[in-house]
């Protein structure tokens, strides 16, 4: 099975960066193929960039106007690299890590036909769609 991982949020070392590279070890230790895109591409692992944190963090000190706009251009920029990944690989599932990759990947999901899931910490919604 092809399996996505994808998660729009700040490249910082702690625990989901934890728990993504945990559950992609596991889905490739079960046979699986498995991918994570981030604001970096697509890679096997969630990618670190603790340089990057520190700068972000004092740019976007005290300027919300500054944070909201690079929030929307890194859900272009991961929408960017989830398409185009998910066009080469037709994945079977999309873990989708937070909200925004949700966003990102529901106009695929009407498109094509592969389970989404979206993992929040401390639970899982799965997102069944059925026409009435």
């Amino acid at each position: 099975m092809k399996i996505c991982i994808c998660i729009n949020g700040r490249p910082h070392e702690g625990g989901m960066t934890t728990i993504i590279n945990n559950i992609s070890d596991s889905f490739r230790e079960l046979g699986h193929e498995t991918d994570v895109i981030s604001i970096f591409g697509r890679s096997q692992y969630r990618i670190v960039q603790p340089k990057l944190t520190k700068k972000t963090d004092q740019a976007l000190s005290g300027r919300p106007g500054l944070t909201l706009l690079l929030y929307w251009l890194s859900k272009i920029i991961i929408g960017y690299h989830f398409y185009l990944s998910f066009l080469k690989r037709r994945y079977d599932l999309v873990i989708a890590a937070d909200y925004s990759s949700v966003n990102i990947a529901w106009p695929l999901k009407k498109l094509f036909d592969f389970k989404l899931i979206h993992y929040a910490s401390g639970g899982v919604v799965d997102f069944k769609f059925q026409k009435k």
